[in-house]
């Protein structure tokens, strides 16, 4: 039978990268002959490999034989480059390359004393990942001061909570296991929300105002859980308020109205109130107040859509049926055409609007002519893209898919129209996004 510890390891062995560690005589071999047992019983292939030919006879019932001999390196005679051909084209080593793709389940025994040498060859004969280049930029003096080519991978190992404090995070696991004082989970979900929000804000122009704010919360981090739990509980309630009892399922109009109720607690004097106390007594600089409440509400956006993301696996519920993608074979209404001519308009309105920032960035910068000159020709051709209102009326040969973007403008006429070739192209497009199934979740 298996001990606690050795469970947790077998049930992640389904399905996901493990190294399994411990004493001598803690039960590795035990488990991994469990794992091969239980794995093998499910009908997967499951090959076992060690790092020397005595080594294998501890799993010799069970087939095991030498890293080098299953991934065809043989004794290390061959460059990197002549394992790679050998193993895709030569017919010594189809056993090897059959191996290679009918293996379900690698275990490596005693992973540790392999050589890096020797993994990097079998990495070569078994995968082929493209080298990163990683860089550190000076902006200041325009050069980089460190660059180096690897293999993007990321180690994970398992740290306390307080250990965490301070780390970005994109991704957490958090074993509630084990707590033994009141708001230790709360701390572990409210740090990874500061994390996931600060991460929003890296390679922007408020990273280190947002980055010196994210250092202040976590040297006295009661102050914004105390924050962080009431807006959580605010959320919720909003929630679940808005959602029926005993049902199985929300529709698109349920989670609209817990919209209009969020939004109206992110714009009531209470919430307003929350933050600025919080914020003061993080700062008292007025100029950095704002930027501070920005991140505040980020915090609680980030609240929000948590809470739908959780939302079915907590009650049981399924999420609203996705809209249903219109046949290719049937013809768009006039509002669906205008809808695309409006969107189209949106997206080159954005293209020149980061085009134009671009080009006043680089105005004053010495020896800038030839890319400032660049970003103009980009420019022109977006407006060659565009064109007036006015204009399109008299010319346009689709005039009912102009009403779209008529009804939304303000006074000032400030939406951009574009013209019938470039409407052309984007109902093309949204022809073939059709024909693919492609959704802008998927994109």
């Amino acid at each position: 039978m298996l001990d606690e510890d050795q469970k947790i390891a077998f049930d992640l062995s389904n399905g996901h990268n493990l190294i399994i560690s411990g004493q001598a005589g803690t039960g590795k071999s035990f488990l991994l002959k469990y794992i091969v047992k239980d794995q093998r019983e499910k009908q997967r292939n499951v090959t076992i490999v060690c790092s020397t030919g005595i080594a294998s006879t501890l799993y010799e019932d069970l087939g095991a034989k030498t890293l080098h001999k299953w991934a065809g390196i043989e004794d290390g005679r061959h460059l990197n480059e002549e394992i790679v051909h050998l193993v895709q084209s030569d017919e010594r080593f189809m056993s090897v390359k059959h191996d290679i793709k009918t293996t379900d389940l690698l275990i490596i025994d005693e992973i540790s004393m392999v050589s890096a040498k020797t993994f990097n060859k079998v990495e070569l004969s078994t995968v082929t990942l493209k080298p990163v280049v990683f860089t550190t930029y000076d902006p200041a003096d325009k050069v980089f001061l460190a660059k180096t080519t690897q293999i993007p991978l990321k180690l994970a190992y398992a740290i306390t909570v307080h250990k965490a404090q301070g780390m970005s995070l994109k991704r957490v696991v958090v074993n509630c296991e084990y707590c033994f004082q009141p708001g230790q989970i709360g701390m572990a979900v409210a740090k990874a929300a500061i994390d996931s929000v600060f991460n929003e804000y890296v390679g922007s122009q408020l990273e280190n105002d947002m980055k010196s704010l994210k250092m202040k919360i976590l040297e006295n981090f009661c102050i914004f859980d105390e924050w962080y739990q009431l807006q959580l509980s605010v959320t919720e309630d909003i929630g679940l308020i808005s959602l029926p009892e005993a049902e199985k399922n929300y529709t698109a109009k349920q989670q609209h109205d817990c919209f209009i109720k969020f939004h109206k607690h992110l714009n009531s004097e209470e919430y307003v109130k929350s933050v600025q106390s919080t914020i003061s007594r993080y700062s008292k600089d007025e100029g950095t107040s704002a930027i501070y409440y920005q991140f505040m509400t980020a915090v609680l956006f980030y609240l929000e859509r948590r809470f739908f993301e959780d939302l079915p696996s907590h009650l049981n519920l399924q999420k609203p049926e996705s809209i249903k993608n219109i046949p290719t074979s049937d013809e768009l209404s006039s509002p669906a055409r205008g809808k695309i001519r409006y969107i189209s308009g949106y997206v080159l309105a954005k293209l020149k609007h980061n085009l134009s920032i671009k080009i006043r960035n680089s105005l004053f910068a010495v020896g800038s002519e030839s890319k400032i000159s660049k970003l103009q020709d980009q420019m022109n051709i977006l407006s060659s893209l565009c064109s007036s209102y006015d204009v399109l009326m008299n010319s346009s040969i689709d005039p009912e898919s102009l009403e779209e973007t008529k009804r939304k403008q303000n006074e000032r006429e400030s939406l951009t129209n574009i013209t019938d070739v470039t409407f052309e192209f984007f109902s093309k497009l949204e022809t073939l996004c059709r024909q693919k199934n492609i959704s802008h979740k998927s994109c």
